[in-house]
C-alpha cells in the first residue's frame, strides 16, 4: 500500500451518483446498509480488526469526494481509521436502532461508510455496516462478506483485488469515448417527456414506501422460459414492467436501469468493489397490443443499441422545460444474498436489507436460491399509493399471462408494514 494520496477524476458513475447524493442524499437514499447477524460469542475486536482487512484492501472503501474547480474528484486516502462505536441493546430496542442506522445520512466528502456494532444477547450480536453507493453496490455483498468471514476464521484473502481505478482504465481501452455521446443522447432523449405518473414535488421528499408483488416464479423454470425465446430474466422482467408502466401513461415509457453485470465480462472485474455501472436510460414505444416476448425482443435490441452509450453523465444534460427528470422510474436486479458462514462455533448471516429508494418510483427484483422476488418502492410525495398499487397489479398480470406463477394475490400497500421478513428482525 502506497502513503501517497491518490486523486482521480470521478467516474461517469460517481458523477451521476453524486448528483443524486445532492438532491436525495437525504434520509440515507444513497446508502447501501450491509447487516450482518453473528451467532456464538465474537469478540468485537476481532470484528473490527476485520473490517480494517476489507477497509485496507480496498481503495473504494477509502476515497472520499471533492469538487475542485467545479469537477469531482476521488482522493484515496493511503490508509483509514476503523472506528467500531459498541453497543448493548434488547431485543425490544433492535429495529428502532437499525432503522436509524439505515437511514442516517453518510457524507463521502469525510468518509464514505461508518461500522457500528450492536449486542443484544451473549451470543447474538450485529456488525452494522453501512456504505455509501458512490463506493459500493449490491453485487459486492458476497465479496465484502466472504473477506470478513475469512478474516473472523483466522485466514487472510489470498490476494489483493482489482481496485476501482483498475477497472475504469480497463473500460476506458475497451470503449473509447465517443465526441458523439451528448448529441446522441440528446437527439434520443429531448422529444420524450418525462413519466406522467411522478408529480412535481422532490422538496418533499421522505421516507420510501413498498410492498411485495408475489409473483411466484420458479428461478430455473423463468430461466429456462426466457431462454427459449432467446432472453434473460433481467429482459423478460424489464420488459414486464415497461408494458404495465405502457398502460398507466399516454408517453412512451422509460426506465433507468443499473445493469450492473453488463460491464463485467472479465472474472476479475467481479473482485472489484465499486459502483460499476452508470444508470442507463431505456426508452421503448409499446403499444396495448404488444405481446410480451415482442417487447422483451424490442428492448434486448434497444439495450444492445444504448450500452455502447452508457458512460454518459445524464445530469449534465441540458435542462427540460418539462417538471420532473427522465431517471425517475427505476428497475433493478439484485443477486441473491450470500448463504450463511460459519467459523469455529460462530454463525454469520447477511439480513435482508430494506433499503431507500434512490428513485421516485422502482421496481426491485431479487433473486434468492429458487425463486425471484418483487418489491415495488415509491415516494409518496410524488407518485399517489393508488397508483404504486394498480402498476404492481399490472406487472404481475402482464408476467402471468407469459410465465406460469402461482395463484397469489397482491397485497395492498396499507396492508404491508414496510418490513420484510427475516428471523427475528424486520428491516
Amino acid at each position: 500500500m502506497t502513503d501517497q494520496v491518490r486523486r482521480l477524476a470521478a467516474s461517469t458513475t460517481q458523477r451521476s451518483l453524486w448528483a443524486l447524493h445532492r438532491r436525495r442524499g437525504m434520509l440515507g437514499a444513497l446508502n447501501y446498509p450491509l447487516i450482518l447477524e453473528l451467532r456464538g460469542r465474537v469478540d468485537p475486536g476481532l470484528v473490527r480488526d476485520a473490517v480494517d482487512v476489507v477497509v485496507a484492501r480496498h481503495e473504494s472503501l477509502r476515497t472520499v469526494f471533492e469538487s475542485r474547480n467545479g469537477r469531482l474528484e476521488q482522493r484515496i486516502e493511503p490508509r483509514m481509521e476503523v472506528l467500531l462505536p459498541a453497543e448493548a441493546i434488547d431485543e425490544q430496542a433492535l429495529d428502532g436502532e437499525v432503522a436509524r442506522e439505515r437511514g442516517e445520512p453518510i457524507d463521502p466528502g469525510i468518509r464514505p461508510w461508518r461500522a457500528r456494532w450492536l449486542r443484544v444477547a451473549a451470543e447474538r450480536s450485529f456488525l452494522c455496516f453501512t456504505l455509501h453507493h458512490l463506493v459500493t453496490d449490491a453485487w459486492s455483498t458476497k465479496l465484502i462478506t466472504d473477506e470478513l468471514a475469512a478474516v473472523l476464521a483466522g485466514d487472510r484473502p489470498a490476494r489483493r483485488p482489482w481496485q476501482y481505478r483498475h477497472y475504469l482504465e480497463w473500460r476506458r481501452r475497451q470503449t473509447a469515448l465517443e465526441e458523439g455521446e451528448r448529441d446522441y443522447w440528446e437527439r434520443l432523449l429531448q422529444p420524450l417527456a418525462p413519466s406522467s405518473l411522478i408529480t412535481p414535488g422532490m422538496e418533499a421528499w421522505g421516507p420510501t414506501r413498498s410492498i411485495p408483488i408475489p409473483l411466484g416464479l420458479d428461478l430455473r423454470r423463468t430461466r429456462k422460459h426466457a431462454a427459449s425465446q432467446g432472453h434473460t430474466v433481467v429482459v423478460l422482467t424489464m420488459a414486464a414492467w415497461l408494458q404495465a408502466l405502457a398502460e398507466m401513461q399516454p408517453t412512451t415509457p422509460l426506465v433507468s436501469t443499473t445493469l450492473s453485470v453488463m460491464n463485467r465480462p472479465r472474472s476479475e472485474l467481479l473482485q472489484v468493489v465499486g459502483p460499476l455501472a452508470n444508470l442507463l436510460i431505456i426508452p421503448l414505444d409499446i403499444s396495448p397490443d404488444d405481446g410480451l416476448p415482442d417487447v422483451s425482443r424490442r428492448l434486448a435490441s434497444r439495450v444492445r443499441e444504448v450500452e455502447p452509450w452508457s458512460g454518459f453523465s445524464y445530469p449534465t444534460l441540458r435542462p427540460r422545460p418539462e417538471p420532473g427528470r427522465l431517471d425517475d422510474v427505476a428497475f433493478q436486479y439484485l443477486p441473491a444474498l450470500p448463504p450463511p458462514r460459519r467459523y469455529g462455533a460462530v454463525e454469520l448471516e447477511v439480513v435482508t436489507p430494506r433499503l431507500e429508494s434512490r428513485f421516485p418510483l422502482e421496481l426491485v427484483m431479487i433473486e434468492d436460491a429458487t425463486t425471484v422476488r418483487s418489491v415495488l418502492r415509491w415516494q409518496p410525495s410524488v407518485v399517489r399509493d393508488d397508483t404504486a398499487q394498480a402498476v404492481a397489479s399490472g406487472f404481475a398480470r402482464i408476467l402471468a399471462r407469459s410465465v406460469p406463477t402461482d395463484d397469489q394475490t397482491i397485497r395492498r400497500p396499507d396492508e404491508h408494514t414496510g418490513t420484510e421478513p427475516h428471523r427475528g428482525l424486520r428491516l
